[in-house]
């Protein structure tokens, strides 16, 4: 594996990744869905996610940057949430759920694997991985079916639902009554921060966006004094957890790495960084001060970027 590419993939945390997923994914459950198995789908979200991510950083066969890695990652969160609601709807065994998604998420993660590998666009790329999570789901549940386990009515029941078609006939009707409150807080956060930035700039950003949640945004950006009607305190929180999930930028300044150091400073050894303080050089422990107190320093990426893997390294 390249450098370059090693360095681009471990800019993704499958860790924080799974989490904010599954996160997102509990806040749309469906109303009937009972407690339980909205605690499954949350739960194998997260799991699977994670071992997806963390499969792809650690096999050096796999040359991902950080986009791709979380590409294959969100692939399987979405669609092991869509298949979950399917098995809730249909009353499939609790116990029997994690096998048949599991089957789902390797088939994903094999072929979109392969495909990011061969450099598929991916308005090719969505409906591949479609087409063989419906042909996974279908030979999971008549695997059950031949040994038994659950019944042909049972089968057929599984195999006739579908939350994807559901989720899209609801986006048929106005988008903003259809998305839930922090969603849309989150939104309007994004289209606070998008009315500081230049027309070229706000186009290219909007342009990332699906079109329900760009109709959404142009909407904010459009209302007069949106400022006065979203309360700084839960702006500043949702923009804090868009930022979250986002990957660190390529080229880290040296005043970043302090503020990743500082970050880093709750859970160091107190007695390794008390003896830096006292031994090092004092450059090294104007360092370390700037960092615990998060101050702003003017330092090359070059030596904050060593203080920082140091102490991460030993330290922690």
């Amino acid at each position: 594996m390249s450098e370059n590419a090693m360095e681009n993939v471990e800019e993704f945390n499958p860790q924080a990744f799974a989490g904010n997923l599954s996160n997102q994914a509990a806040e749309i459950i469906p109303p009937e869905i009972n407690e339980e198995d909205k605690e499954f789908i949350r739960m194998v979200i997260h799991k699977f996610c994670f071992l997806a991510g963390d499969a792809i950083i650690k096999d050096e066969n796999i040359n991902f940057n950080a986009a791709q890695a979380s590409l294959v990652a969100q692939f399987i969160g979405e669609w092991t949430f869509h298949k979950s609601i399917d098995l809730a709807r249909a009353g499939i065994d609790i116990n029997l759920r994690e096998g048949i998604l599991q089957k789902i998420a390797f088939t994903i993660f094999e072929i979109a694997k392969q495909a990011i590998m061969k450099n598929l666009p991916q308005d090719q790329l969505i409906p591949l991985v479609e087409h063989h999570v419906d042909k996974s789901f279908k030979a999971a549940l008549e695997d059950l079916k031949k040994r038994n386990v659950i019944s042909e009515e049972a089968m057929q029941n599984a195999e006739a639902q579908s939350n994807v078609d559901n989720m899209v006939a609801a986006e048929e009707h106005p988008v903003i009554s259809q998305m839930s409150d922090t969603k849309l807080l989150k939104l309007a956060s994004v289209a606070l921060l998008l009315k500081k930035v230049n027309e070229n700039k706000k186009e290219i950003i909007l342009s990332k966006f699906n079109d329900a949640d760009a109709q959404v945004l142009n909407d904010y950006l459009k209302m007069e004094d949106l400022e006065g009607k979203v309360d700084v305190n839960i702006t500043s929180k949702c923009i804090s957890e868009v930022k979250a999930i986002l990957p660190e930028p390529k080229v880290i300044t040296g005043a970043r790495y302090i503020r990743k150091l500082h970050k880093l400073m709750p859970s160091a050894n107190i007695a390794f960084v008390k003896s830096m303080l006292e031994t090092e050089r004092p450059l090294v422990k104007q360092l370390i001060k700037s960092a615990s107190k998060n101050e702003e320093v003017e330092i090359s990426s070059g030596i904050a970027g060593a203080l920082y893997n140091y102490i991460q390294q030993r330290a922690i």
